[in-house]
């Protein structure tokens, strides 16, 4: 038997992307950053935050952006089997909508720095179990 080729979103172009908000269907709009898609109002937000923090001495960089439905039911199943993190049912992620990111906060001083300045730019850690999942609404 095969196997299973990892399923990632790491490919999404720029433009218009099939999001879900709490399991609706609608259209946002990806750019790229740091070689991941992300929505763009998030991402407007993320680079004045990445841009304060090199301004401190830290890198900030994401590890994980917007999320195709394929991935998230990847994610999700792997979940299940236990053989992953936790993961929102597909469809409820705020990957999918595009407004969280998984951040780099095993980089020294990445967590301490957002911990301290994150909301002064609009992100909140909603995930209290990931130190790297930030979303900003």
């Amino acid at each position: 038997m095969a196997a299973r080729a990892r399923v990632t979103s790491d490919d999404v172009p720029e433009g218009v992307a099939q999001g879900y908000i709490h399991g609706r269907a609608v259209r946002i709009q990806v750019t790229r950053i740091d070689g991941k898609p992300v929505e763009r109002h998030t991402a407007a937000a993320y680079l004045r935050m990445r841009e304060a923090a090199s301004r401190a001495g830290v890198h900030l960089r994401i590890v994980s952006g917007f999320r195709t439905m394929e991935h998230q039911q990847a994610l999700y199943r792997a979940y299940r089997q236990g053989r992953g993190n936790l993961a929102a049912i597909p469809g409820t992620s705020n990957h999918q909508s595009g407004h969280a990111l998984d951040l780099n906060t095993s980089a020294p001083g990445v967590l301490r720095w957002l911990d301290r300045h994150a909301r002064g730019f609009g992100f909140r850690r909603t995930v209290p179990t990931e130190s790297w999942h930030w979303e900003h609404w």
